[in-house]
Parts: C-alpha cells; structure tokens; sequence
C-alpha cells in the first residue's frame, strides 16, 4: 500500500521498521518495505531457496538445540577481537 507523505517529509529516504520513502517520476511516497521476492537468475533461486531452509531449520530448533549451538560455536569461531590483540 502507498502513502501520500505531507510536505514534512520533504527530504526523506530509505527505510525505516518496515517502511520505505521511495520516489517515481518526481512523486515521492511511502509504501511497506519490500523483502525481496524477485529472483532473476538460476543461481539466485538456488541461494534463496538454501537460506529459506536454513531459516526453517533454525526455526524448528529446541531451546536447548539452539544453547548446545551457540556452546559449539564459540569454541570454533576466532573472533576479531581476539585477533587484534
């Protein structure tokens, strides 16, 4: 859905918790933010169609899966503070 912005919204841009400013032919609006549904190529359906399993997958974790992760995964991962130092 669109949104026709007052005149205070002069200068605004981007988004902002689901919402975006956006401008066509000269007119400005507000509208939803989009999440990106467009898939142009082969290999960008393959990407999405790998992070739409993972985020199921993750979704279908226990609270004691996701802690028995984040325990593992912090034994594994440099992070770059430690490598500053």
């Amino acid at each position: 859905m669109k949104y026709i912005p007052s005149i205070a919204f002069e200068e605004m841009s981007g988004s902002a918790k689901g919402v975006t400013a956006a401008k066509m032919k000269s007119r400005k609006y507000i509208r939803n933010r989009g999440y990106g549904g467009s898939v142009r190529t082969q290999d960008q359906a393959k990407v999405k169609g790998v992070f739409k399993r993972l985020t199921t997958m993750w979704k279908s974790l226990t609270p004691a899966q996701i802690l028995a992760w984040n325990l593992n995964l912090s034994k594994h991962v440099i992070f770059a503070s430690k490598l500053i130092q």
